[in-house]
């Protein structure tokens, strides 16, 4: 998905607007979404959510927050959410640079045309982050008969949520939490890469996947769900370093073999969600013994979901 340019974002004739880098899409996230749709349903006019493709720190400070999702998945379901229209923003140095007042009479008034502007409770906006609801209510309300309310935070057994506390329950492999948190089931999304064809030569094929995103679970294998051209089929997916073939620390491989499946994944975009973890990776005294645990681990994963399908 292309990241737009401030001079190539869509005119629109009146908005309830909402800004913010949304990673995650969690339930703070989903507070604000809500309230934007509401208000904009109440005054008739057009929902709106401006996001970015990176998070801000990456270029202000060049330490970018490891992503929950990748750019076209955090429009996808913001866009789920029932808002009209979601812009993404490529945030560069020179938008780093834009103030707050530049910011809002080029973005939010001359082409937005926002009546209502909604800020979650920390969020601000524009160079050193001036631009908070104060700020829009006195810049711009005395002005404009314009008004910017903010949204509280969201909380989950007294415990803020937030996409950094998200982004730890995931990679600590709490999934239920991470879950609840999301208010949906977390998900991996990649693209099919080539592989080394060891799967194959064992008779496992594995697709290979070039995340879109940064952060995953811990090593390990694990029974998911892998969706591709709109179908979901079951699957065990191994996440690490292939020890019993590597004997140094290689980068993390995602690999998930698709039961029941052979057709040739190579380029396609693979969604996958984690349903059960399995085992942690291990090393094998050889293949032999790989190869029964993997047989093993993929009848378990069939028990398993049976069992979850009989729930549904």
């Amino acid at each position: 998905m292309k990241a737009l340019e401030l001079s190539e974002i869509p005119q629109i004739e009146g908005s309830v607007c909402a800004i913010g880098t949304f990673d995650g899409v969690h339930r703070g996230h989903l507070a604000v979404i809500g309230k934007v749709r509401e208000t904009a349903r109440e005054l008739d006019l057009e929902s709106v959510v401006v996001t970015f493709d990176v998070h801000p720190m990456a270029v202000i400070r060049n330490i970018p927050p490891r992503r929950i999702l990748s750019l076209e998945s955090k429009v996808r379901l913001i866009g789920e959410l029932g808002i009209d229209h979601v812009i993404p923003i490529r945030f560069g140095r020179d938008i780093a640079q834009i103030s707050a007042e530049d910011f809002t009479d080029r973005v939010f008034f001359e082409t937005l045309n926002a009546s209502r502007i909604v800020l979650g409770f920390n969020n601000c906006f524009g160079k050193d982050r001036r631009g908070d609801v104060a700020f829009l209510n006195e810049y711009a309300g005395l002005r404009r008969g314009f008004r910017a309310v903010s949204v509280g935070p969201v909380y989950l057994d007294d415990e803020l949520i937030s996409s950094t506390r998200v982004r730890e329950t995931i990679q600590k492999n709490d999934l239920d939490l991470a879950e609840r948190m999301l208010s949906r089931k977390y998900f991996l999304e990649g693209r099919v890469k080539k592989g080394e064809g060891r799967g194959a030569s064992i008779g496992v094929p594995t697709a290979n996947l070039d995340l879109f995103h940064e952060i995953i679970p811990p090593n390990g294998v694990y029974g998911v769900l892998a969706e591709f051209e709109g179908q979901r089929h079951p699957a065990v997916m191994n996440i690490g370093e292939n020890p019993t073939f590597h004997a140094e620390h290689i980068p993390t491989k995602i690999e998930v073999h698709v039961l029941d499946f052979s057709a040739d994944l190579l380029g396609k975009t693979v969604i996958v969600t984690p349903l059960k973890y399995l085992r942690p990776e291990m090393k094998f005294d050889g293949v032999a013994s790989l190869v029964a645990q993997i047989h093993a681990d993929i009848a378990s994963f069939r028990v398993l979901f049976r069992e979850l399908q009989s729930k549904s």
